[in-house]
C-alpha cells in the first residue's frame, strides 16, 4: 500500500489534532488510557484507518466545534471521510481516504 505525498500530508494534521484531543480530553488523560491505531488498504484505491481510544474518562460528544470537526474537514478536503462513534468507554474513529486522485 502506498500513499502519495499529498495524501500523507492530508493525514498528518488530522492525526495530530486527534492525538492532541486524546491528550487533553480523551483516553490519554488517564495513566491507563491508550489509543489503538490500525490501517489497511480496503482495495487498490482506498485507505482505511481505525483510531480507538480505551481506558480513559467517560466519553461525551463535544457540544461545540472541536478538533474532531477540524480533522473531519481536513479529511473531507481530500475526498475522504471520517466517522465518529462516541462510545462511553472510548471514542472510535473510522477514516477512509482514496490513495490516488480520480
Amino acid at each position: 500500500m502506498e500513499l502519495t505525498g499529498d495524501k500523507v500530508t492530508s493525514l498528518t494534521l488530522p492525526l495530530h489534532e486527534l492525538a492532541t484531543n486524546a491528550a487533553k480530553h480523551g483516553s490519554l488523560v488517564s495513566a491507563t488510557g491508550h489509543v489503538d491505531l490500525s490501517w489497511c488498504a480496503l482495495d487498490a484505491r482506498n485507505f482505511c484507518m481505525i483510531w480507538q481510544e480505551r481506558c480513559g474518562p467517560a466519553v461525551t460528544p463535544p457540544a461545540q466545534e472541536s478538533g474532531a470537526d477540524i480533522a473531519d474537514k481536513l479529511i473531507a478536503a481530500s475526498n475522504g471521510a471520517l466517522h465518529f462513534d462516541w462510545q462511553a468507554e472510548g471514542l472510535i474513529i473510522s477514516l477512509s481516504l482514496p490513495m490516488v486522485d480520480g
